[in-house]
């Protein structure tokens, strides 16, 4: 992995979405792979692109920028979800269970991948 000097990298903790099963009284549960802990550069989303997709959800968005590698492409997945801001998945009861964001998208330019995480929730 090439480094570029003067970027800022940000370690976060990421769990990737496997799948949904039918939990308690039928309801739909989203399973999670174990986190694990990332670093990338990562900084909140202010393109004009993003912000004609999603409005003002922008607000509540990160962009990481990460190698456009054939295992980044696999593991990074729309649902997967992302633990930023101090949280951790230190005593979780399930994987993702204390995560905070979610991947909303992802696109390849040329050797970056970009990735698009939302803040769970209405809050920023």
């Amino acid at each position: 992995m090439s480094v570029v000097k003067g970027i800022a990298k940000v370690d976060f903790y990421y769990a990737k979405f496997l799948n949904t099963t039918t939990g308690t009284y039928g309801r739909p549960t989203r399973v999670y792979d174990t986190p694990i802990l990332l670093s990338f550069n990562v900084k909140p989303t202010t393109d004009k692109f993003d912000f004609s997709l999603y409005g003002e959800r922008v607000t509540r968005m990160l962009r990481a920028v990460i190698p456009n590698t054939q295992e980044n492409r696999e593991l990074f997945t729309e649902g997967s979800v992302a633990y930023f801001d101090g949280r951790t998945p230190l005593n979780e009861v399930a994987n993702g269970d204390n995560a905070n964001y979610y991947v909303v998208g992802k696109r390849a330019y040329n050797h970056a991948l970009h990735i698009l995480f939302e803040k769970f929730g209405s809050e920023n």
